[in-house]
């Protein structure tokens, strides 16, 4: 399994994903996120709150013009909204 991670420069714009690299793969699994296609990022404000969405759903785009086999699970993430929750909960005082 080769992971192409948005991060390394060899899989920029003009190379998106390093193709060359990868005419042996039988399928290439870009995994991303519940709402991807749906949340609507239209100016300076919904991309400070859901610019995530919107660089998840351009990099399914990438994949899906790439000429290869490919397949996009759509994940959830409640346990990092879970834990994020627990944190802040944690630091409020306790009234019983």
């Amino acid at each position: 399994m080769r992971l192409l991670l948005g991060q390394d420069s060899r899989y920029d714009s003009a190379h998106p994903l390093g193709v060359g690299d990868c005419v042996d793969l039988d399928d290439l699994v870009f995994i991303s996120v519940v709402g991807a296609d749906r949340v609507p990022v239209e100016n300076v404000v919904d991309r400070a709150m859901f610019g995530y969405f919107a660089s998840k759903l351009a990099a399914e785009r990438v994949v899906a013009g790439s000429g290869l086999p490919w397949t996009t699970p759509r994940a959830t993430h409640f346990y990092d909204l879970f834990l994020l929750v627990a944190r802040v909960n944690s630091s409020y005082p306790r009234v019983m």
